[in-house]
């Protein structure tokens, strides 16, 4: 953030409320709440709502659940392009920095655990994407499979790898596109710098959950729902479109495909679908565990809770 951003900042001392949780816990929900109560505005910090085009497979909130709550950081992204967490934290901090000057209180709100930390605790792009270096790395992974790339890595930058699961082919190439064109060991760019975030703001995090069995519940309804909204078409649209790696790992968008494709049933496609969101809850709770100052608070609780603040 711009020097001078950082001086209002401090002039100003505002808090920042962080929300975390699982998918379909509740967070959109609390984070209009607050922002209703503390005339604030809502930043995202979700690596797939990023995206335009997909708002039933990302579940973005409607304009109707955003309730006249400005909401930024989300749609904004072409499903052909690539984001990194180092990009989304100076974004971010920009339109935090707006927000501020506006007189208004920042929300975030968002399921990205890595994003959030890039937020809070400074991270540095070590380099821009390098689109031959990739393509080179992609053949070699279907010459010669993922366990070579690993190896690789691990002659190169042994304590990188050992952060990287061998089939994670995204994370291998990127580890090695970054030494092919810096010649240095990624893991050295590993290394963050304070935020001003962290050093000029009051944050205070909040932390969503509900017991499994009704958060699975939830995921499970929600996935019916996405039929019902019509996710087969929008499926059927981004098949028409290029996508990037990581648009492509949108939960609901391979297993949808496969039926349009006709190589499974809608049920066995929608079941597909439930089981990876509950998977990918499990993830975030884990995540999220670790994060420190969370201040954890049971759906029966929220309303009190808002009280008191």
């Amino acid at each position: 953030m711009a020097g001078r951003d950082c001086s209002r900042i401090k002039v100003i001392r505002r808090k920042i409320f962080v929300i975390v949780g699982a998918t379909a816990s509740g967070k959109s929900e609390l984070a209009v709440r607050l922002a209703k109560k503390f005339k604030g505005e809502i930043v995202s910090f979700d690596a797939m709502q990023i995206y335009r085009g997909a708002p039933i497979l990302t579940n973005q909130p409607s304009v109707k659940e955003r309730k006249g709550i400005r909401h930024h950081l989300l749609g904004f992204l072409p499903l052909s392009k690539e984001f990194s967490a180092a990009q989304f934290s100076q974004k971010a901090e920009k339109i935090i920095g707006e927000i501020l000057r506006r007189e208004k209180t920042p929300v975030l709100v968002g399921g990205s655990g890595f994003y959030l930390k890039a937020l809070l605790e400074g991270y540095h792009a070590p380099v821009a994407a390098n689109r031959a270096i990739r393509k080179k790395y992609q053949k070699l992974f279907q010459e010669k499979g993922s366990a070579f790339l690993y190896e690789k890595l691990r002659t190169i930058d042994r304590l990188r790898a050992k952060k990287i699961h061998p089939n994670d082919i995204y994370r291998l190439i990127r580890a090695l596109e970054i030494y092919e064109v810096t010649g240095r060991k990624p893991s050295e760019f590993g290394k963050r710098e304070e935020s001003p975030l962290a050093s000029s703001y009051t944050i205070q995090k909040i932390g969503l959950r509900l017991p499994w069995k009704i958060l699975y519940e939830k995921i499970d309804r929600r996935v019916e729902e996405m039929v019902k909204r019509g996710a087969l078409r929008e499926v059927g649209r981004l098949l028409k479109k290029r996508l990037s790696p990581t648009a492509k790992k949108m939960i609901g968008f391979s297993e949808f495909s496969g039926y349009l494709k006709g190589n499974r049933s809608l049920e066995e496609a929608v079941s597909n679908i439930q089981r990876a969101t509950r998977h990918y809850a499990k993830r975030q709770e884990t995540w999220f565990r670790r994060e420190e100052e969370v201040r954890w608070i049971e759906q029966s609780s929220l309303t009190k809770f808002l009280h008191s603040l």
